[in-house]
C-alpha cells in the first residue's frame, strides 16, 4: 500500500514504522517474553504511581492550570481531560487499561490498607473518565463498568455509589461548572454539531471505500482524497473540511478490505480462542478468568471510543495500548492451546 499508492514513500514509510510497527514490536515483546505474574505485580507499583500522575495532571488542568508546565497544557484545557495523553479517548483508555491491573491485584492482596488504597484509586479513575467529557468514553466507561458489576459486584456497586454521592453534594458548588459542561456535552448544540460532522465524515469514508473496496487509497492517503467525497447528507450541509473520526473506516479507506481483515484478524482469533478454551483457565489468581474478562471489557472500550475518533491515524499511544492489551490476552489462552489442536496456534505450552 505504502510503494504502489504513494508518490514519496519514504515519509509515508516512517509514518507506517512509527504508528503501527511500533506497536506490533510492542505486541510481540509481549508475546515473546510472556511475563509473568510476578513481573506483572512489580508493574503494579509502576501503574499505581502513573494512574496518580495523570489523575492529578488531569484534575489541576482544571482548577489549577498554572500550576502545571507549559507543554502539559493543551488546546483541550477547560473543555476536556487528557492529561499528559493530549487526547481523552487515549487518557481513558490508558487509566482504564492500568487500573484494572490495579483493581485486579486489590482483589487478590491480603492487605486491607492496601487493598483500600487501590480501590480507591480505581474509583479516582471512574471520576476522571467522567471528567473526560468525552461520549465516546462515557459511553465505554459505563460499559466496562457494567461489566465489572458482573465480575466483582460489592466492591464495584460500593465505588459506583460513593464517586456518585461525592460528584453529587460537589454539583451545586466545587463541580458545578464540569456538570453543567457535561449536560451540555450529552443533550446540547455541541452534540448536535459533532453528530453532524460524524455524519459528514463517516459518509466520505464510506465512499471512498465503495470507489476502491479492496486495496483502498493507500496508506497515510485519507486527507489527500477524502474532500472530493465530502457531500451534503440529509439537511447536513458540508460547512469545513474535515477528517475521519473512525478508526475502523479510515483503516478501510486508506487499506482497504484486505488490510483491515489483516488488522482485525488477531482479536478475532484470540476472541475466539478465549471462548473455546474459558473452561480451562482458573476461577481464581492472578492469571484468571476474571482478567481475561476485564481485558476484553477495555478493548470493548476501546472499540467503541475508535468509532467516533481515529486512533491509528494519529495516537500512537493509544493503538500502543490496544496491542498491549491482546497480547497479554495471548499469552493468558495460548497455554491452554492443545497441539495440533487450532491450526497455526499450535505451539508448544509456555
Amino acid at each position: 500500500s505504502t510503494l504502489l499508492f504513494n508518490k514519496s514513500p519514504i515519509p509515508v514509510a516512517i509514518k507506517l514504522y512509527d504508528l503501527l510497527f511500533i506497536p506490533f514490536c510492542m505486541y510481540w515483546l509481549i508475546r515473546l517474553t510472556a511475563p509473568s505474574s510476578e513481573y506483572l505485580k512489580i508493574f503494579i507499583g509502576i501503574a499505581f504511581i502513573t494512574v496518580l500522575a495523570q489523575c492529578a495532571i488531569g484534575l489541576l488542568s482544571w482548577f489549577a492550570p498554572d500550576v502545571l508546565p507549559f507543554r502539559w497544557r493543551t488546546s483541550l484545557e477547560g473543555a476536556r481531560t487528557v492529561g499528559t495523553l493530549r487526547n481523552p479517548a487515549v487518557y481513558t483508555s490508558t487509566l482504564l487499561f492500568l487500573s484494572l491491573l490495579l483493581f485486579h491485584y486489590a482483589m487478590q492482596c491480603k492487605s486491607t490498607a492496601l487493598r483500600l488504597g487501590l480501590l480507591l484509586t480505581f474509583g479516582l479513575v471512574m471520576y476522571c473518565v467522567f471528567m473526560s467529557f468525552s461520549r465516546g468514553s462515557w459511553v465505554g466507561g459505563s460499559i466496562f463498568l457494567v461489566g465489572l458489576m458482573f465480575l466483582y459486584p460489592k466492591p464495584v456497586i460500593r465505588l459506583t455509589i460513593v464517586v456518585f454521592l461525592v460528584v453529587y453534594f460537589l454539583s451545586s458548588s466545587v463541580l458545578a461548572d464540569q456538570v453543567a459542561w457535561a449536560y451540555e456535552r450529552a443533550t446540547g448544540e455541541a452534540a448536535r454539531g459533532t453528530a453532524e460532522s460524524r455524519l459528514i465524515t463517516n459518509n466520505a469514508s464510506i465512499s471512498m471505500i465503495a470507489a476502491k473496496p479492496l486495496f483502498g487509497w493507500g496508506f497515510g492517503n485519507y486527507d489527500r482524497y477524502d474532500r472530493r467525497f465530502q457531500t451534503r447528507v440529509g439537511d447536513v450541509p458540508v460547512r469545513d473540511d474535515l477528517t475521519s473520526h473512525n478508526t475502523y473506516l479510515s483503516i478501510m479507506a486508506e487499506m482497504g478490505l484486505i488490510g483491515f481483515l489483516f488488522y482485525i484478524f488477531p482479536l478475532v482469533w484470540w476472541f475466539l480462542l478465549s471462548i473455546k478454551f474459558w473452561r480451562r483457565l482458573p476461577r481464581d489468581g492472578f492469571w484468571s478468568r476474571r482478567l481475561l474478562v476485564m481485558l476484553w471489557l477495555l478493548l470493548l472500550h476501546m472499540a467503541i471510543v475508535n468509532t467516533v475518533m481515529d486512533m491509528v491515524r494519529f495516537h500512537l499511544f493509544g493503538t500502543t495500548i490496544w496491542w498491549i492489551a491482546l497480547a497479554l490476552i495471548g499469552n493468558m489462552v495460548h497455554p491452554y492451546l492443545e497441539t495440533g489442536g487450532v491450526g497455526a496456534a499450535s505451539l508448544s505450552k509456555q
